[in-house]
C-alpha cells in the first residue's frame, strides 16, 4: 500500500492522501481559473487535488516503481 499526498483542491482544502494502487484514472479540471486534478478512485470515491496532471501522473509512475 503506497500513499500518495498531495495539496488539497481550493482556497481552504486540506492536503488529500490516497492510496496509489486505488488510482484508476485522473483528468485535468478548471473551474473559474483555478487548475487541478481530479482522481477517480475503485469504489466510486472522487477526490480533487490542486496539482496538474503530470505531477499526479509522475508521482502515481514513482509509487509503482519504488513502492514509495
Amino acid at each position: 500500500m503506497t500513499l500518495l499526498t498531495f495539496r488539497g483542491y481550493g482556497v481552504q482544502a486540506s492536503a488529500v492522501t490516497i492510496v496509489a494502487e486505488r488510482v484508476l484514472s485522473f483528468s485535468q479540471i478548471d473551474f473559474n481559473g483555478r487548475y487541478g486534478t481530479e482522481i477517480h478512485l475503485d469504489g466510486g470515491l472522487t477526490v480533487r487535488v490542486e496539482e496538474w496532471p503530470q505531477d499526479v501522473k509522475t508521482a502515481l509512475e514513482k509509487a509503482q516503481l519504488t513502492g514509495e
